[in-house]
């Protein structure tokens, strides 16, 4: 009887070890700089652009940045951008599915320049892992965050409200809910 209180005081101080340590070591990681790569790439990548952020600071699951630039690529309609006061929010839970899901990103100031050129199709995003970060994610994922609704300056220098996106409109006439013209493949 006695053994077997040892041996579960050992493994509850064995786990309580591993809890501790492993979430050192995560708060290290995402305080560093490898993590900060993996963010410049993913939202360059995003962006098709090179990514420059300040050293990322968290508060519980908000990461904030005091600037992040990015500079478009020869392929992308992006030229510039400059934003500052930015905020993702962090979804914690998908990181045990491997990946680190960004669910709400906003910045206080935003400022974009486009250049005339066309976007290309589709591109695989790959981030390398570094030794011992088999268990750690080591992709990012950006789920589509918009501005709010603000107004936005003009040429002449007068606001403007943006333009509203456009609403899906339903097909009608079909009782199977299908598009028309749909083969239900």
């Amino acid at each position: 009887m006695k053994a077997a209180a040892i041996a579960a005081a050992i493994v509850i101080v064995a786990a309580a070890g591993i809890v501790l340590g492993g979430n050192l070591w995560i708060q290290n990681y995402i305080r560093g700089a490898e993590f900060r790569g993996l963010v410049e790439d993913a939202a360059g990548d995003a962006l098709r652009a090179g990514a420059d952020f300040d050293t990322i600071r968290w508060n519980g699951s908000s990461a904030y940045a005091g600037t992040a630039r990015f500079r478009g690529r020869p392929d992308s309609v992006l030229k510039s951008l400059d934003a500052s006061g930015v905020r993702a929010d962090v979804n914690w839970r998908a990181a045990f599915s491997g990946a680190w899901r960004v669910d709400s990103l906003t910045a206080a100031s935003l400022e974009a320049e486009f250049q005339n050129r066309p976007p290309p199709t589709a591109f695989p995003v790959g981030v390398p892992g570094g030794a011992g970060r088999r268990f750690c994610p080591r992709v990012l994922k950006l789920r589509p965050s918009g501005l709010p609704r603000r107004s936005w300056p003009s040429r002449d220098g007068r606001s403007r409200k943006p333009p509203s996106p456009p609403r899906p409109t339903a097909a009608r006439g079909n009782s199977t809910g299908a598009a028309a013209g749909s083969t239900g493949r």
